[in-house]
């Protein structure tokens, strides 16, 4: 039996693939994503919608601390 995941319990999919679905022209951006959902017992459905909770690689963060002689607490606006 798979664990149940939510909104305050997410499954942590791969990235696998994207691409643009409109044109440079377009105002609008589409894209097509594909996430691995292997493991999750998600099954996706069309039309089913999902969050993206994008993670930084902690070398580069920490190289850009680094370089910016910032602590990383810094409020950003």
């Amino acid at each position: 039996m798979h664990p149940t995941y939510t909104r305050t319990h997410p499954f942590m999919a791969t990235l696998r693939e994207r691409y643009s679905l409109s044109s440079s022209a377009s105002d609008k951006v589409t894209k097509h994503l594909v996430v691995d959902l292997k493991g999750s017992g998600i099954h996706y459905k069309v039309g089913d919608s999902l969050a993206i909770y994008p993670l930084n690689d902690a070398k580069i963060v920490s190289r850009l601390l680094t370089t910016l002689s910032a602590t990383g607490d810094e409020i950003v606006v």
